[in-house]
């Protein structure tokens, strides 16, 4: 008894702890990047590049606050909702047809903890690879978690210009190829499958399988 109680505090002090940690970002950085990007001219078109970096770097600190807020209780589809909210502006602006097919018909049961906030991420960067350069009209977000250990499935789909196979098929760093890495690490810790192709006629798929227990 006296064991369970101190693990329920515990928890209790972690789970304020990142409360803390999620007002503090939200109210320090998040206010300096909204500031910043206000002190910016719209009509200017010499600017736009820096304001659609600070609006990345806000909405990668939005997503890390809301994961923080939510917890290790965060679902993958409840993820994907807070990020829809978050994204949506953007792709609004760009005149992308967003079309959303998020089925959750089981528990994340059998993934760790944080995968939910993992796998959001790899949907996140995806989706600003869409934004920046597939000069698409639509992008399509399908899920699948059905549970009863079946695999989580996660596609990002436009209609946009697609890439070199070259370019999908680089390991490295270099300009232009960084989100694509990231993805792929994150996919490498969560122990998923991912996958980048171009799709017929045209446009590019991220398509992400993770296996239940892995």
């Amino acid at each position: 008894m006296h064991a369970q109680t101190n693990q329920g505090a515990n928890a209790k002090a972690v789970s304020a702890e990142r409360q803390r940690i999620a007002r503090d970002l939200h109210d320090g950085v998040g206010s300096r990047l909204i500031a910043l990007l206000a002190r910016l001219d719209p009509h200017d078109a010499g600017q736009q590049d820096l304001a659609d970096s600070l609006r990345e770097c806000l909405l990668d600190l939005q997503t890390t606050v809301d994961a923080l807020e939510e917890g290790p209780e965060l679902s993958i589809a409840a993820g994907l909702a807070r990020l829809r909210y978050r994204v949506q502006p953007a792709f609004d602006r760009m005149g992308i047809l967003v079309v959303w097919n998020v089925q959750e018909t089981g528990k994340d049961g059998g993934l760790h903890a944080d995968a939910a906030t993992e796998i959001c991420k790899i949907a996140q960067e995806a989706m600003t690879n869409v934004v920046r350069h597939s000069r698409a009209s639509r992008m399509d977000v399908t899920l699948e978690s059905r549970g009863d250990g079946h695999p989580v499935v996660l596609e990002i789909g436009d209609d946009g210009c697609g890439m070199p196979p070259s370019a999908i098929a680089a390991t490295d760093r270099s300009q232009g190829r960084r989100g694509q890495h990231n993805m792929r690490f994150r996919a490498q810790r969560l122990g998923a499958q991912l996958d980048i192709f171009n799709r017929l006629p045209h446009g590019l798929c991220v398509r992400l399988v993770q296996p239940r227990g892995a």
